[in-house]
């Protein structure tokens, strides 16, 4: 750039001389004197609503020898409002009448779904304290004890079966304020071996008309388990076994003639004669008249 040049010069003696004592004059330099180049547009607006703030720079022709900012930044408005949440709802009613609870209120968006935040809210709420409700016990139904153990015949009777038998009943305590029923069994059933006594018995008299089977199991039961009506013996004949069944068995007693009249004719050669196996279930006592056709043996 462009400078001045001076110089001086001394009188001597001091204050005699003509003329200006200091010279100057105008001097090129061959070097540019450092500037700083033109702004570059401002940038866009940070916001995109409301206030934001924008930006531009410069650069120096001497990096670092110009004077003043290389950077400039100001305010800027995008033009459009920014969404806000709107004034909160009044709080909605308490969930309960009495006790602790909740209540709710809601704010809305001048731009709905823009903005931060949650829509709603809520809080706790105590109406005043709930009344004291007596507690009443639901009592469920329960079961008595069982009874004794009863022996008893079975169904049907001529089975000759056994089984004891226990019973109980509702109501040890009964339901009580909605409490559930009993449910379950009143009677309870189990098979029971039962006093079993075997006997035999054969009528070989030469009348068979006077013979007689007479037998009583006293609270007991009656079962034959073989029976032959010939002249010998053979094993059992189960038509023949069927015919004394149908008097006896399962019964606490019976009475028949074992002879030609209650089986029928047999074409044997000899005496008739006839013989039975039996046995008294559960009975108390035995009491046994049978009586052979050719004498009173029991």
């Amino acid at each position: 750039g462009e400078g001045t040049q001076s110089r001086r010069r001394i009188c001597n003696p001091s204050g005699a001389c003509k003329g200006n004592e200091k010279d100057t004059r105008h001097c090129p330099h061959n070097s540019q004197c450092p500037t700083w180049n033109h702004w570059t547009p401002w940038t866009p607006c940070s916001a995109t609503c409301g206030e934001g703030r924008q930006s531009r720079s410069r650069q120096c022709n001497h990096p670092g020898a110009c004077v003043g900012d290389s950077e400039d930044d100001r305010k800027c408005h995008a033009g459009a409002q920014c969404p806000v949440w709107l004034v909160w709802s009044a709080w909605s009613a308490c969930t309960v009448t009495c006790g602790v609870g909740k209540q709710y209120r809601t704010r809305i968006c001048s731009l709905p779904g823009a903005c931060q935040g949650e829509k709603g809210e809520s809080q706790a709420c105590h109406p005043g304290h709930c009344p004291v409700i007596p507690v009443i016990p639901v009592i469920p139904c329960g079961w008595c004890e069982w009874g004794p153990v009863e022996i008893k015949r079975t169904e049907p009777r001529d089975k000759c079966k056994y089984e004891s038998v226990q019973t109980r009943r509702p109501g040890c305590p009964p339901a009580s304020n909605g409490g559930s029923q009993c449910v379950g069994e009143t009677v309870r059933r189990q098979p029971v071996q039962v006093k079993k006594e075997k006997f035999s018995r054969d009528f070989h008299g030469n009348r068979p008309r006077k013979n007689r089977f007479k037998l009583t199991c006293v609270n007991g039961c009656i079962k034959i388990t073989k029976v032959v009506h010939w002249c010998k013996p053979k094993p059992n004949v189960p038509a023949e076994l069927k015919l004394v069944q149908d008097v006896c068995q399962g019964k606490e007693s019976c009475e028949f003639s074992p002879s030609r009249g209650f089986f029928g004719r047999r074409n044997c050669k000899g005496t008739k004669k006839t013989w039975i196996n039996y046995a008294c279930l559960n009975a108390d006592r035995v009491i046994r008249q049978h009586r052979d056709g050719r004498a009173g043996q029991k």
